[in-house]
């Protein structure tokens, strides 16, 4: 897909320069300065004009989610080994479980409108009995717990879950998911290490979840996500500020990586066991596994309304926290701010452009062809996508990286159309575009700085 894309880049190349430039082409071309240089600029006029309209919906959706996920597909394949971040364990309720248990809908799901007590109960104890002797971070049951399993009471089933919750919070905290709305068991006596925590995920306007939202609100007071449990919260977390820009949403994205049938994780801290696992029966979890371990259980079938799709394909709840749990544990993705992003993109699209140009013109003698543009957009690839993945990978600092795609089909675009009503005049028109292009980029040039001195 790469390979095509810039193929298809490089293409564009000849195209918009010799409808600016016209008659002159041919000496330009042999000019490799001249050429950089105007790659250079085209490049940057297309990042300046991306981060002037980035927020809007549809620019977001078309062009920054799309190279995100690009981008995050690849990361999602190369397994990385986290240092200083938390050893997570996760429980999953999953087809195993449900099947070797007989609570089975025959159809994938389980046979009862939720998740029964009981069998939340059951997990617990046997959660308990496998991790005794170890003292596990926290444990997270990834359940809401809303109502009461009846209507108008707490049955037997919740009264045996709240004990049980208790027990276990004898010994280290246990977090349970809440929204703004009251939870049934806040009315009964639960032990202080029971704690109330935010699991609410960023879902995206096109369905697909690429970060957790950082707190909600309760009561008028912040409930901070169990993501950022190990952190020290912003200031700026506010009730009645919940309110992000994209800015703020792009540093609580997370970074997922795959996970394989067998529940193998690439991020190698994080170790996935069926919940019928706990039960010592065909595999017994050693206790070793749980020490010092942030524990999340929770579900994973088909029918779940806990199942979300992500950058890199169906995800349950759980797995999803678990994944922004260790890529958020140290940084935040970062941004390159405008300037730096400009300069970025001018430095690499004027020296990538002139070596590339160099060395083409030194081994391969000849005019403009195809093979002249395949060996064009291998320096393309470097770049534009390997200086980007290598930050991204690395660094945690995002620079987009598709843009000039964009911005060189809506300038042959432009240049077809003018073409076709009038050949004789395109020279001067193709001239006006351009200098109206760097007239727009002045004034959100000034635009910005004037923001910025302002707010």
């Amino acid at each position: 897909m790469l390979s095509s894309f810039l193929g298809f880049l490089s293409g564009k190349f000849k195209t918009i320069i010799k409808g600016i430039f016209g008659y002159k082409f041919e000496k330009i071309n042999k000019n490799p300065v001249t050429l950089a240089l105007v790659f250079g600029i085209l490049a940057t006029i297309s990042f300046l004009l991306y981060s002037a309209t980035k927020d809007r919906e549809l620019v977001r959706l078309k062009i920054g989610d799309l190279e995100y996920d690009m981008m995050q597909s690849i990361y999602s394949k190369y397994p990385s080994s986290p240092t200083d971040t938390p050893k997570i364990v996760v429980i999953l309720i999953d087809k195993k479980y449900i099947d070797k248990k007989g609570l089975s809908d025959g159809y994938g799901g389980i046979r009862f409108n939720f998740t029964p007590r009981y069998v939340l109960a059951d997990i617990l104890k046997s959660f308990n009995k496998t991790a005794d002797g170890v003292s596990p971070k926290a444990l997270l049951l990834d359940y809401y717990l809303e109502n009461p399993s009846n209507v108008n009471e707490a049955s037997k089933d919740d009264e045996g879950l709240i004990n049980t919750l208790n027990l276990l919070a004898k010994n280290h905290p246990v977090y349970l998911p809440t929204l703004k709305n009251r939870l049934f068991i806040e009315d009964f006596k639960l032990n202080k290490n029971v704690k109330l925590i935010s699991t609410l995920l960023d879902i995206n306007e096109d369905g697909i979840v690429r970060g957790y939202q950082p707190y909600t609100c309760k009561d008028g007071k912040v409930v901070p996500s169990v993501v950022l449990l190990s952190k020290d919260l912003p200031s700026d977390f506010q009730c009645g500020k919940e309110a992000e820009t994209l800015e703020d949403k792009f540093k609580h994205r997370i970074l997922f990586k795959s996970i394989d049938e067998n529940y193998l994780s690439n991020y190698k801290n994080i170790s996935i066991y069926s919940a019928y696992d706990l039960l010592g029966l065909n595999y017994q979890i050693p206790s070793s596994e749980f020490e010092d371990a942030v524990v999340i259980i929770g579900s994973n079938y088909q029918s779940s309304s806990d199942i979300y799709s992500t950058p890199i394909g169906k995800m349950s709840g759980a797995l999803i926290l678990a994944n922004a749990i260790t890529s958020s544990y140290k940084d935040d993705i970062k941004e390159l701010n405008l300037w730096l992003g400009a300069i970025y993109y001018f430095i690499l699209g004027t020296l990538g452009s002139f070596v590339s140009i160099r060395l083409i013109n030194r081994f391969y003698q000849s005019e403009i062809n195809l093979v002249w543009f395949a060996a064009l957009q291998v320096a393309m690839a470097i770049v534009f996508f390997i200086p980007s993945a290598f930050l991204f990978f690395t660094h945690r600092i995002y620079i987009a990286w598709i843009l000039p795609w964009f911005l060189f089909q809506f300038l042959e675009f432009m240049i077809s159309i003018l073409s076709a009503f009038n050949k004789s005049g395109i020279l001067k028109i193709c001239r006006l575009f351009f200098a109206l292009g760097l007239l727009t980029i002045l004034i959100i040039i000034f635009s910005l700085i004037v923001k910025l001195l302002i707010f």
